[in-house]
């Protein structure tokens, strides 16, 4: 078999969990092609992934050896060190692959998450900013963008990083649900729940968009009741697979009409309208570190 064939099952195997299955087809995949780099980049993701980082990093400088000017080898081991909270030492591995390709955008959006780990959120903006001068269309990266302006309370500007990727991906889950957080914290009600329905009827299985646009409509629900619902809601929106949308729509409409109408008139007797940030926090941003993307 080529080497080119079990590197290509063990991406295989790597992407469906099958960690030391993915392992021993790239090392074959090694055995038969030594200087095999993109072999060498993803054995060390999978030793990462294993927790094994002695292992990914003695990988990573294989490939490094092998090929000294491949700023991808960097980029995957700055990652490696990012994922292991070894963030000095992702920074300068970063700052290594822009020494070989100055408008890397993957590695400038992957040290502004850095820099958000640190809560260094000036420095994560700029990195972010840098990384979409570069590539406009990294959908991932304005919704990282968009998430720290959220924690540090720029709204407006996150409410356009969520607009612009929505146009990149038009049927991206998260972007909504992170709209719909927004426009929970400021009582836009109407447009929470529309938020919230879109991402559900992108995404039936979205969990966390179920269960805030269910507690938008009944906050006293408890943990348990929601575990049911949820459950329940995973049968039906099964079920109503072909028409998904307007089942949403059917099923939570008259709910939050009801709901937006009564808070409406507590707002006006109490002559403003206002919902606990608390019920409604928007969530710390998880990151996923971006991977090398291929050039179009």
């Amino acid at each position: 078999m080529l080497a080119e064939n079990y590197f290509n099952t063990a991406n295989q195997l790597k992407d469906s969990g099958q960690l030391n299955t993915a392992m021993i087809a790239y090392q074959k995949a090694l055995n038969i092609k030594p200087d095999y780099v993109e072999a060498y980049k993803k054995l060390a993701e999978v030793y990462s992934m294993q927790g094994n980082i002695d292992a990914a990093i003695s990988s990573c400088k294989k490939a490094v050896k092998i090929q000294p000017h491949f700023a991808s080898t960097y980029l995957t081991l700055g990652n490696i060190f990012q994922s292991h909270n070894l963030f000095e030492q992702a920074i300068n591995t970063y700052h290594q692959a822009l020494k070989i390709e100055p408008n890397f955008a993957q590695v400038y959006a992957n040290i502004g998450t850095v820099y958000y780990k640190q809560r260094k959120f000036d420095l994560a903006i700029l990195n972010y900013q840098k990384a979409l001068e570069i590539n406009s269309d990294l959908a991932s990266v304005q919704l990282m963008l968009g998430n720290v302006f959220c924690q540090i309370g720029e709204f407006d500007q996150a409410v356009y990083c969520y607009q612009k990727l929505l146009q990149i991906e038009p049927e991206y889950p998260k972007a909504y649900f992170k709209l719909a957080e927004v426009y929970a914290l400021f009582t836009n009600l109407e447009s929470a729940f529309d938020y919230y329905q879109k991402s559900l009827s992108i995404q039936p299985n979205y969990r966390e968009a179920f269960i805030k646009l269910y507690k938008l409509i009944k906050p006293e629900t408890t943990e348990n009741e929601l575990e049911e619902l949820f459950t329940k809601w995973q049968k039906l929106a099964s079920d109503n697979k072909n028409n998904i949308r307007e089942y949403i729509d059917s099923l939570v409409k008259e709910k939050a009409n009801n709901f937006i109408e009564n808070k409406k008139i507590i707002g006006e007797q109490n002559g403003e309208i206002f919902l606990s940030d608390e019920e409604h926090e928007i969530q710390p941003p998880t990151f996923n570190l971006i991977l090398e993307q291929k050039k179009k």
